[in-house]
């Protein structure tokens, strides 16, 4: 009995010790200040492709809801293509122009130098003709010359000579003539085949270049507009910002100092240092490695440099903190000594 006593004696003995310990470090640890900021998660604006910038349709500070269309974009390298194939067609339309142009140009000119060629042969034996005439009249003035001793083999000779030519020059013609016309047959054939099979990579292309609509992932306020109307982008690189419509966490850090080792899921409060009736509870998420300078704005004093381990706090979304507003961080005083609050 007496042994059961001494025990019992021991036991109670143990219990209070261990309940003052853990009152004592509770007190401590609630009469624990130290401050952080707001932070409102920001979501990237990206494109997996390259593309061109068609409309911006919201403005920077713009209240967005998941799904609003934010921007207008097409397929940059598709319709770097369509413009090239299009220009392509034009520059091919005018080249083949200017061949049929020039090749017509070409045949012109040659009929033209055929017909006087032509012309002036034919004025050449005409004269003959004529002189061979007169010589013929005048020797039938007189009776008593006989016709039949008259010699007219050189001006003959010179005459089919000439009509030799003649005929020669308008084949000549004639060929070259056929040879221009199916030379201007083949530019327009090609002409036809390339303007056809531009047409239809055109066609191709244009149906393939459609307009994308790029969306807010959630509800939102719309960041900084890194793009421009017109410009194309590459796969990639940043749009836009989004942030969140209200601050997500608070980014804080614990003084080296303190004699607090924090532990994922404990609880904090989080109170606006603007308004006093602004309070949150807050949960550990995140918990630095290692120790980090803090910057001044959260340092007890700010000229003196501090260290410390940062930690993120879950806040809840109906919070009314602003981007990076200060705020004053206590621990979490529990409604009983052992049991957690729930958050």
């Amino acid at each position: 009995m007496k042994v059961f006593k001494n025990n019992l004696v021991y036991i109670i003995a143990f219990f209070s010790i261990f309940i003052v310990t853990y009152f004592f470090a509770s007190i401590n640890r609630e009469g624990i200040v130290f401050y952080g900021v707001a932070i409102k998660r920001e979501t990237d604006i990206k494109c997996e492709q390259n593309i061109r910038v068609e409309k911006i349709l919201v403005r920077q500070g713009q209240k967005v809801k998941k799904g609003d269309v934010m921007l207008i974009v097409s397929q940059g390298e598709l319709n770097n293509e369509l413009t090239n194939n299009k220009l392509k067609a034009k520059e091919n339309t005018l080249f083949n122009m200017q061949n049929m142009h020039n090749l017509d140009s070409e045949l012109h000119s040659s009929n033209f130098t055929s017909y006087n060629q032509i012309k002036q042969l034919d004025l050449q034996i005409k004269q003959l003709e004529t002189e061979k005439q007169n010589k013929i009249k005048l020797v039938e003035q007189f009776s008593n010359v006989d016709k039949n001793t008259l010699d007219f083999s050189e001006i003959d000779t010179q005459i089919t000579l000439l009509k030799e030519q003649k005929n020669e020059l308008l084949q000549s013609a004639r060929l070259k003539e056929k040879h221009l016309d199916t030379q201007i047959h083949q530019v327009q054939e090609i002409n036809k085949v390339q303007s056809s099979a531009l047409r239809n990579t055109t066609s191709l292309l244009e149906k393939k270049v459609t307009q994308l609509e790029i969306l807010a992932p959630e509800d939102g306020i719309v960041g900084n507009i890194l793009c421009e109307q017109g410009e194309n982008v590459p796969s990639f690189q940043l749009l836009l910002m989004l942030s969140e419509l209200t601050a997500s966490s608070v980014q804080g850090y614990i003084y080296e100092d303190i004699p607090l080792d924090p532990k994922k899921g404990d609880f904090f409060i989080v109170q606006s240092i603007r308004d006093n009736e602004r309070s949150y509870l807050g949960k550990i998420n995140e918990i630095g490695s290692r120790l980090v300078e803090i910057p001044p704005r959260l340092r007890k004093i700010q000229e003196v440099i501090t260290y410390g381990r940062d930690i993120s706090i879950e806040v809840p979304k109906n919070n009314k903190l602003l981007q990076n507003e200060k705020v004053m961080i206590t621990f979490a005083k529990k409604k009983n000594s052992f049991f957690s609050l729930k958050f």
